[in-house]
């Protein structure tokens, strides 16, 4: 991974969104803990995307991204997907083609988790973003989610 480019690219990203870019660097002994912080707020959600990369002395980098979003409007309907697959659809057995188009965007993101509970969205990824095409995902997952709901 080469470290540079991921800095530039969040940066480029929270560039064009017109939003801060936070960043916070912690000297944990062993390792370095990076973590790249953007809110970004529109008309239907307010979202916090968090990078985290650890730097270790011994080469064991560990790094992972955390996606919150708050829709304004609530909604009953849930999601709940891991990278196991789907627990619980929208409480339906089978899937639609729209469920079926967040399982496979979260899939090749290396998705963690995702969780939907009246309009809050939790989505965890097994790796720091670091490219523009997955802050585009982000966003399209984002949007289906509330296109859906």
């Amino acid at each position: 991974m080469n470290w540079n480019k991921l800095d530039k690219n969040w940066k480029e990203f929270a560039k064009k969104q017109n939003v801060e870019l936070v960043y916070v660097e912690q000297n944990m002994f062993n390792a370095i803990r990076c973590e790249y912080i953007i809110n970004i707020t529109t008309d239907f959600y307010k979202t916090k995307i968090v990078g985290t990369l650890w730097k270790s002395q011994d080469g064991h980098n560990k790094n992972d991204t955390r996606i919150y979003a708050k829709y304004n409007s609530e909604s009953s309907q849930t999601l709940d997907i891991n990278n196991s697959g789907i627990k619980s659809l929208f409480m339906k057995n089978k899937l639609k083609a729209e469920e079926n188009n967040i399982y496979q965007s979260f899939k090749n993101l290396n998705g963690k988790k995702l969780k939907l509970d009246k309009g809050l969205l939790r989505l965890e990824l097994n790796k720091i973003i670091s490219k523009h095409s997955e802050f585009e995902q982000i966003s399209e997952i984002i949007n289906a989610i509330k296109n859906y709901r």
